[in-house]
């Protein structure tokens, strides 16, 4: 053997396993990070498709039966069961001109704050973890006048 193949071969023996340790540093370096902006987008999104299907569905409702405010709540509630949205909602109607029984035109604006994900509540008082979603939608008023 010769003494240049010994100190080669104690050279490639002390880097054996580092490729390992770069791959599993890389690994959490560049995947966790994507995986968190994936949740965090998916969760985003979800909030934004219910937001608009809700402000929506209860445009339609309102320009429908004016009255119908019982059947509106359950159908918000069902449409952010449906997308898995558990945070805080507001919805706002307003007709105009006038009360909803005569208006011409219904406006629905619906609000919700979206809780960023895998943030611990030691870190929520100094970081501002959500993100605030509206959908708004204007339908005009069914008018249907009897015949009789």
């Amino acid at each position: 053997m010769t003494p240049g193949s010994s100190r080669a071969q104690r050279h490639a023996d002390s880097e054996a396993g580092e490729a390992t340790v770069e791959f599993i540093a890389m690994v959490v370096v560049i995947l966790v990070p994507l995986a968190y902006f994936i949740f965090t987008m998916a969760s985003i999104q979800s909030a934004v498709f219910a937001a608009e299907a809700a402000a929506r569905e209860t445009g339609r409702i309102v320009a429908t039966n004016p009255s119908a405010n019982a059947h509106v709540t359950r159908q918000v509630d069902q449409i952010f069961s449906d997308y898995h949205v558990d945070s805080t909602r507001n919805v706002d109607i307003q007709c105009s001109p006038g009360p909803c029984a005569t208006a011409d035109v219904v406006r629905v604006r619906v609000e919700v704050s979206v809780d960023l994900p895998l943030i611990p509540d030691s870190m929520r008082s100094a970081l501002v973890p959500t993100v605030p979603i509206s959908a708004n939608y204007t339908m005009p008023m069914n008018k249907i006048e009897l015949v009789e």
